[in-house]
């Protein structure tokens, strides 16, 4: 059985569990990735802001209140925004 997002947070949050983390990333590090890209125009500036935004996931996962895939995709197109700014 797939774990929910919900569920693989929390396990992160309260064991660290890397591997409840890494079924995040495979998730969703082509939409954040995708996203950066659009915004960016550039694929190495893209690879650095998405890696910001996960590390901003194993941050702060535990305050998402809304879907964890439009939460990472704002995320994204924010922190490109603000690289091209």
């Amino acid at each position: 059985m797939e774990l929910s997002d919900f569920d693989l947070i929390q396990a992160w949050e309260r064991r660290k569990d890397a591997d409840a983390f890494t079924q995040l990333y495979v998730r969703y590090a082509e939409i954040v990735y995708g996203a950066c890209v659009r915004v960016l125009q550039n694929a190495g500036d893209a690879v650095d802001v998405a890696q910001e935004c996960f590390l901003e996931l194993s941050r702060s996962g535990g305050t998402i209140t809304t879907s964890v895939p439009a939460w990472l995709h704002r995320l994204a197109t924010s922190r490109s925004l603000d690289r091209i700014r």
